[in-house]
């Protein structure tokens, strides 16, 4: 009986050991492709690492090229501005010409009709006679 029950110790003992290594051999496989999966996102994660840092440049460079821009589109803003003001003050000029030319225009032909008034002599006037 004794020797039945070692018999039966021995078997059941053998079946542990053996799912024992069972499950030894399935855990290594897991932790096996643990570190697989653990290598393939540390690479995916430094690809990203990457991707953020050529990003970060781009968007650095778009906003350095923005603020060129704005200060170009200050500097021809404040031109146009010193445009538009030469343009008044030309404007203002010439609307002061227009007057003036006018108003010479006026004093030619009073000053052209006085002179159809005066009757101017023939001879011409000789300094030792006076005439």
């Amino acid at each position: 009986v004794v020797a039945d029950e070692v018999g039966n110790l021995a078997q059941k003992s053998a079946k542990a050991a053996q799912n024992t290594a069972g499950l030894i051999e399935e855990t290594i496989e897991a932790v096996d492709k643990g570190a697989k999966i653990t290598a393939e996102t540390a690479e995916s994660l430094s690809v990203v690492s990457q991707k953020t840092e050529k990003i970060n440049r781009i968007i650095s460079s778009i906003s350095s090229t923005s603020e060129d821009e704005a200060e170009g589109i200050k500097q021809l803003s404040n031109g146009l501005e010193q445009i538009s003001t030469v343009v008044q003050n030309n404007t203002s000029t010439a609307e002061e010409s227009a007057a003036a030319s006018e108003e010479l225009s006026g004093q030619s032909e009073l000053l052209n009709r006085l002179l159809d008034k005066f009757q101017l002599k023939s001879e011409p006037y000789d300094r030792t006679k006076g005439k």
